[in-house]
């Protein structure tokens, strides 16, 4: 069934599943925010109108989500489907793609030290990804997966890895570090001011003033 007219949900239930929304059903509310310790599974579609869903907890969501996503603290969000809002990934949360996802024309940011793995599928329809994570393992694209965006920038002192497929319709901005590992794929080009190593194959110009190691 489809839920409405909630003012703010907030989830703090230490319950294995604390709320969940099943395929087909809908849950609607001004504010949504998940504890830390706290789980919220959604295979339907989960919106947050007023604020983006705040993730502090576990967030599994293989529906919609509507509103946008900050997940921060230690919060781990697992998604596929679609997330109509601009993705906020910061302090030392987790963020794993783990089938096709789109987020709708919107921003994908990942900051302090989060990481963002997109394990498999592709996460599609990014306006602009901007990385400045300080983790070693900011944003890491497996063999088989792949990104798709208008816009990336890598900021000095953040780590993008590639093994998988990038498509980035500009140049992709790189002041930090940006590996192509094994038989992983950059289209769109890169203009370097960091460090760039690639095993792989780029395609597009490659305008370098920093550090590379392409082999």
């Amino acid at each position: 069934g489809n839920t409405t007219g909630i003012l703010t949900l907030t989830n703090s239930s230490t319950a294995a599943t604390g709320v969940s929304i099943a395929s087909g059903a809908s849950l609607t509310a001004a504010n949504v925010s998940n504890a830390a310790g706290s789980s919220i599974e959604n295979d339907g579609t989960l919106a947050s109108t007023l604020t983006p869903l705040q993730n502090a907890g576990k967030l599994v969501s293989t529906g919609t989500l509507s509103g946008g996503l900050a997940n921060s603290g230690a919060g781990s969000a697992t998604l596929k489907g679609t997330v109509n809002g601009n993705v906020l990934n910061q302090d030392s949360a987790a963020l794993k793609i783990d089938g096709d996802l789109t987020l709708d024309n919107h921003t994908l940011t990942n900051s302090g030290a989060a990481t963002i793995l997109v394990d498999n599928g592709i996460l599609l329809d990014i306006s602009a990804l901007t990385n400045s994570s300080n983790s070693a393992a900011g944003i890491e694209i497996k063999s088989g997966a792949a990104l798709a965006a208008t816009g990336i920038i890598n900021n000095s002192g953040a780590t993008l890895t590639n093994g998988g497929v990038i498509y980035s319709t500009n140049v992709i901005q790189n002041s930090g570090t940006l590996k192509n590992i094994n038989f992983g794929v950059i289209n769109g080009g890169v203009t370097n001011t960091g460090f760039l190593s690639s095993t792989g194959t780029l395609t597009g110009t490659v305008t370098n003033s920093g550090v590379s190691d392409i082999s």
